[in-house]
């Protein structure tokens, strides 16, 4: 092998980049997982929540923007608790389009040693081979160990056909396909059967909330602690929003004092008004 050979090789230059149905390079990053905020704390409860529901087929976890639901699963995954190997798909509008959606799953189950050379990949953005889904879900289907497939910000595919889709491959790829969906709606998955059929783990906003020593474990972590009183405000004020306690925590540790006085609390909005204007209002 020539010196420029060996070089290639090291550096992964012979590899070609997964394209889509377009023949765009796809966009790997969106199947990173992010990375978990370093002022995490672990909330045992929802961890045991969170693998109650991955033992089944679907868990949704549905609430507000800044409730702490992809922190909640990077700890979960962070804790080993994962049963198989996961997949990780930060979704975007760009993936209504079912043959861009599937072809970031299929790439992401290639980059995590699940095997889908069977299943013939889509080469139309809107329109996949009407065989496709029973392809997939053959190939989940004979698979003796599980999968994770983890889709956040899932509340973009609102009512595009990919929902739909899902909801096949669920109910026929079998047990090894364990599908966690995070989302601010539950507008994606036809909760009403599968309430009825048993199939679903909910954790939903009230679950979310951080209860008073969460929320003090989690300012201390941070480097921000209360006091009593003006913790006790704040939980008041807050209702458990995780965004809410973070971000009223950082801006009183920049305040020499203030957090001794719970009036403090009132003074305190510009990053939680700029947080509510970029995640919500904007959306």
């Amino acid at each position: 092998m020539s010196l420029p050979d060996i070089a290639s090789a090291i550096s992964g230059d012979d590899q070609q980049t997964p394209t889509g149905p377009t023949g765009e390079p796809l966009m790997l990053a969106k199947l990173d997982a992010p990375r978990s905020p370093s002022s995490t704390v672990l909330r045992p409860r929802l961890l045991d929540r969170v693998s109650a529901g991955v033992a089944g087929r679907l868990t949704l976890v549905c609430a507000p923007a800044g409730s702490g639901k992809t922190t909640l699963l990077l700890s979960w995954l962070s804790s080993g608790l994962a049963p198989g190997p996961v997949v990780w798909m930060s979704l975007d509008r760009g993936d209504r389009k079912p043959g861009v959606f599937w072809s970031y799953l299929l790439t992401g189950l290639d980059r995590a040693g699940v095997s889908v050379a069977g299943v013939q990949r889509p080469d139309h953005p809107h329109r996949p081979d009407p065989s496709f889904l029973a392809q997939l879900s053959a190939v989940l289907y004979g698979r003796s160990d599980p999968v994770v497939v983890v889709l956040d910000d899932a509340d973009v595919l609102g009512d595009s056909p990919v929902c739909a889709q899902l909801d096949f491959l669920a109910r026929n790829a079998g047990g090894t396909l364990r599908l966690v969906i995070l989302t601010r709606d539950d507008s994606a998955v036809p909760m009403p059967r599968h309430r009825l059929a048993g199939t679903v783990t909910e954790v939903r906003e009230a679950d979310l909330a951080a209860s008073p020593d969460e929320a003090r474990a989690l300012l201390e972590r941070q480097g921000s602690p209360l006091p009593a009183e003006t913790l006790d405000a704040l939980m008041r004020r807050t209702r458990g929003w995780i965004a809410g306690i973070v971000l009223t925590g950082l801006a009183l540790r920049d305040r020499s004092g203030s957090a001794e006085h719970p009036d403090a609390l009132a003074t305190v909005g510009t990053d939680i008004d700029e947080y509510l204007d970029e995640e919500v209002l904007r959306t």
